[in-house]
């Protein structure tokens, strides 16, 4: 009975052990181990995955240098591989280099240091704040200037430059009345510089006071902000000038006068000598004629007989005298051959008579009263407008005499 037992128990194990061996064979074929050589990167564990499964890979870091991604043999392995065997899966890397900048604040806030990759060019951060300074830029170990867009070839410390603050102060003028004058800002304790003078009608610029008529030159030292006044003198004139910037002007007529060798006559200037003598031309001009029986007729006379000196007056109108010379005669008048008519005479024409002279000539009937002139006769002289002259302290201009004299300063 014990034996039967024992051969029972012995063959049911047989049957688990057969079993185990089968469901060992199955199932451990179903699954493929995945180990990671990840060539001086991070250690990365093996993956344990379904045959004919794609795995989600991991992803190892190495210093310097840039994960390229997993190779089997010679091909990549990306994560719809499916792996349907046992294998090593080697990482691929490309060396980069990373080039550290650092900020030394010298006493300003903290900048946290930043890396470039090659050919990277620098951004300036935020520029650090110190109290009572301006930040002035970045500089290397040789005091070069560095800003944005420079390149580096390794790991550098920046060191920040500072400038103590200044305090400003604020120069104002007042011109009173003169043209503009801009503020200027001042440091402290720095010597003012002033402005170009500014300017005003009819007034001198004297210099800038403060408001206590204290005078204030360049080279001043300003110790706070200040308004500057300008002081000014007022140029004056005497009753009948007129003030023109620094000057006063008055004028007067023009007196006239003949040029030096002219003569004046009748408000004329006469040139009087042999070369220019002219004779004049005779003619009759209008008179008052008294006519037979009383009245008076006012009448144009027409020289006709110049040797004779005689000026005949208006066309008789009567018929009967104006048929032939003899009716005309008989009536005590004259009769004139040259156009067979008959005119009025008189007994004294040769009174009536002028001497006319071209235009730019005058008459003159006795020359030789100009001294220096003998033995001229009468005739037509030619002549010139007087000269306008000022006296001696005067100055032609325009006709009018001027005076300038220098205008009082008040």
């Amino acid at each position: 009975m014990k034996s039967k037992l024992t051969i029972i128990i012995c063959s049911i194990l047989g049957v688990l052990a057969i079993t185990g061996v089968i469901l060992f064979l199955v199932l451990g074929n179903n699954t493929v181990t995945i180990t990671f050589d990840s060539d001086g990167g991070s250690k990365v564990e093996k993956l344990e995955v379904k045959k004919g499964e794609t795995a989600k890979l991991p992803t190892p870091t190495k210093e310097n240098n840039q994960f390229d991604g997993w190779y089997y043999k010679d091909s990549k392995v990306d994560e719809k591989f499916k792996f349907n065997e046992s294998l090593t899966l080697k990482a691929h890397w490309t060396e980069t280099v990373t080039i550290k900048v650092t900020f030394e604040t010298n006493g300003g806030t903290k900048i946290d240091p930043i890396f470039l990759a090659k050919d990277e060019e620098f951004t300036e951060p935020t520029a650090p704040t110190k109290e009572g300074y301006t930040f002035y830029g970045w500089y290397d170990q040789n005091e070069v200037s560095i800003s944005t867009g420079a390149l580096f070839a390794e790991d550098i410390t920046l060191y920040a430059k500072w400038e103590k603050e200044v305090k400003k102060y604020t120069v104002n003028f007042d011109s009173n009345g003169g043209s503009k004058v801009n503020s200027v800002t001042v440091n402290e304790g720095a010597k003012l510089t002033l402005p170009k003078d500014p300017t005003k009608e009819n007034s001198k610029f004297v210099g800038w006071y403060t408001k206590n008529n204290t005078v204030v030159n360049s080279g001043t030292v300003v110790k706070e902000n200040m308004t500057l006044y300008a002081h000014w003198q007022t140029y004056t004139c005497p009753s009948g000038y007129t003030l023109k910037d620094t000057k006063c002007t008055t004028e007067v007529a023009a007196k006239t006068k003949c040029a030096d060798g002219l003569f004046e006559y009748e408000g004329k200037c006469v040139t009087v000598n042999y070369t220019v003598r002219k004779d004049p031309t005779k003619e009759c001009g209008k008179k008052t004629v008294i006519l037979p029986y009383g009245h008076t007729e006012e009448v144009k006379g027409e020289l006709f007989q110049m040797g004779t000196y005689y000026c005949y007056y208006k066309e008789v109108t009567d018929s009967y005298e104006q048929q032939n010379s003899s009716n005309c005669t008989s009536r005590s008048h004259k009769w004139n051959s040259k156009n067979s008519r008959c005119y009025y005479d008189r007994d004294d024409a040769n009174v009536n008579i002028t001497n006319s002279c071209n235009s730019g000539y005058v008459y003159i009937g006795n020359p030789n009263q100009f001294n220096g002139v003998n033995g001229l006769n009468g005739g037509c002289f030619p002549t010139k407008d007087k000269q306008p002259y000022c006296d001696k302290e005067y100055t032609l201009s325009n006709g009018k005499c001027v005076k300038t004299i220098d205008a009082t300063l008040k």
